[in-house]
Parts: structure tokens; C-alpha cells; sequence
């Protein structure tokens, strides 16, 4: 018999798709084509058009979807794959201090209705020449990126303001006052990677963000549920 958890996760995401099973229906969306779903506990089902239920094959790698962590994981859950207590655990976003690449990080998981759904690595280390954010932050994490994923499938540097353009060594200037932005971005399975260096008022972020693309339409869902609870 399916669990209550699997069939509530079942429904969201059954609405979010566009069906709407009632209560005790165990029948997927019409047209012949099994559709895919998330289970709260990071599960993965297929409603097949013979209106049975089965777990789709995992084929997730070790190093996927953020360090122990897998999507859909609970905020308990997760506490119990770190080592240490975070150093941020409210609103929906827990923190941890940890180094990564030989730099000092904060690697935080981002919850929509207790549902892991993302995570983030933020550079937290301050350079004095605001070029070593790209040449050394940036840039080290895009080759050590590429060269776990392979050649990302953007990467692109857009510029809102040309004064620095054509000065390379005023790059990190340009990125720190927000006349520049660098981003890469990445497929693996089922999670999106994307790495990005940005600035404002002279501060800048490094950081490489990781995402379900199954939980994604589930997230929307929650979060606006959040936001007409509170009007």
C-alpha cells in the first residue's frame, strides 16, 4: 500500500503538473505517458497509465545532489549528515562553516516546506585586490567544475556597464560596483549547478548553487501556498 507520505507528495506534484488526484486515486494523468514525482523523503515514482506505481531507478552518483544530502530530505535529516551544529538554522535556510578547494565557505541548504530543494556553497574569505575574486575564486572553482562535470553548458560574462571592459586587470573593480557579472551553469542528472561571481557598493559573492529540477515546480507550489497564507 502507498505510504501517506509518498501519496501527499504524489498530489503536489500532480498539481503542479496539472492532475489532481483525489484522496484515494491512484490513477495518473491521461494521455498513456507516465509522469515522474518526488516523494518528501527524496524518493523518486512513476504514475504509470495502467494506474500502478512504481519507483523510478536511481541513478544518482555519490557526489549528487549536495554533499550527503539527497532532494527531498528533511531539515532533521539533514542536520544528522553534518559533523558539526550550524551556525544558521532559521527560515527555511541551514548554514554550516566548512572549506572547500582550500578555501573558507558556507555551505547552506534551503528548505520549502521542510523539503531540501537547494543548496549553495558562499564564499566567505575577503580579498584585498578585488581581481583575486575572479582570477582566483571564480576562475578555481570553474576549472574545478568542468573538470568533475565536464564543459558547463553557459558560461557567459555580462557587462551592464563598459567603463572596465577592455582593462582586465580592473575586472574585480568592475564586479565589486556591479558593472560586471560572471556566471557558468551545468546539467548532472537531475540537479542544476550554477556558478556565479557578482558585486555591489564594492563587496563581492562567489558562490556555486545547486538545484533539484524535479522539486523545482514543487518548491513554486509550497512557497506560493506560503504567501497567500500569509495575505
Amino acid at each position: 500500500m502507498i505510504s501517506p507520505i509518498l501519496l501527499r507528495t504524489v498530489q503536489i506534484a500532480c498539481m503542479v503538473l496539472g492532475a489532481a488526484p483525489g484522496p484515494n486515486s491512484q490513477q495518473p494523468t491521461s494521455g498513456g505517458a507516465a509522469i515522474r514525482a518526488v516523494t518528501f523523503e527524496g524518493k523518486e515514482v512513476l504514475l504509470t497509465p495502467d494506474g500502478k506505481w512504481e519507483y523510478a531507478p536511481q541513478a544518482h552518483s555519490d557526489s549528487l545532489p549536495f554533499r550527503k544530502a539527497k532532494w527531498g530530505m528533511d531539515s532533521k535529516s539533514v542536520l544528522a549528515s553534518e559533523k558539526v551544529q550550524p551556525v544558521q538554522n532559521a527560515d527555511g535556510v541551514m548554514t554550516f562553516k566548512d572549506r572547500l578547494l582550500g578555501k573558507d565557505v558556507y555551505a547552506a541548504y534551503i528548505f520549502a516546506g521542510d523539503v531540501l530543494v537547494r543548496g549553495k556553497y558562499v564564499l566567505s574569505a575577503k580579498h584585498m585586490n578585488a581581481t583575486d575574486y575572479y582570477t582566483e575564486d571564480y576562475d578555481g572553482f570553474l576549472k574545478a567544475l568542468t573538470q568533475k562535470y565536464g564543459k558547463p553548458i553557459k558560461k557567459e560574462v555580462i557587462w551592464k556597464n563598459d567603463l572596465y571592459k577592455d582593462d582586465p586587470s580592473e575586472w574585480g573593480t568592475a564586479i565589486s560596483v556591479g558593472h560586471m557579472i560572471a556566471y557558468a551553469n551545468w546539467t548532472v542528472e537531475d540537479t542544476e549547478i550554477a556558478l556565479i561571481i557578482y558585486g555591489d557598493n564594492f563587496d563581492v559573492t562567489v558562490a556555486v548553487e545547486y538545484m533539484s529540477k524535479l522539486l523545482e515546480p514543487v518548491e513554486d507550489k509550497l512557497r506560493a501556498d506560503e504567501d497567500q497564507g500569509k495575505l
